[in-house]
């Protein structure tokens, strides 16, 4: 599972994430984590933490790291998340995970500001400002209430 996957799926019920889950998940690589009780402690950790990484886990050579963005009930409505190759990730892991996580935050802002209406512009708005440009993306997914 994504980053991007785990942040959107850490925030549910038990019940609701094995649901999600159905099938089982693929396993990509020999770090991909595809078993329940792993994946709910990743979940957990995912959940407390407000942020997942993934080191290797879709494609060995790819390193990734997600955050999530809440509505105003503190609900995980989306997430936010950036990947790079493996080597350009060493050295520049925290610099990148701050970067995600502060624009995770700003999404937030932006949101409860201007109400669920203006969604759309206001993620655009909020990644024009805090994703490093050369060599990266940032991708948000819809979860959760309409």
């Amino acid at each position: 599972m994504s980053c991007d996957g785990e942040v959107l799926v850490a925030d549910r019920e038990e019940d609701e994430r094995r649901l999600l889950l159905r099938p089982e998940p693929e396993r990509f690589t020999a770090t991909t984590v595809v078993e329940f009780d792993e994946l709910f402690r990743e979940f957990d950790v995912v959940q407390r933490n407000r942020i997942a990484f993934d080191r290797g886990e879709i494609h060995p050579g790819l390193r990734a790291v997600a955050a999530p963005i809440s509505d105003s009930d503190g609900v995980t409505i989306a997430a936010v998340g950036m990947w790079t190759t493996a080597a350009r990730w060493e050295g520049a892991s925290a610099e990148l995970a701050s970067a995600v996580v502060g624009t995770g935050r700003r999404m937030e802002a932006a949101l409860r500001t201007a109400g669920r209406a203006y969604e759309e512009r206001t993620i655009s708005r909020a990644l024009d400002g805090g994703v490093p440009e050369t060599g990266w993306s940032a991708a948000v997914f819809r979860f959760g209430k309409a």
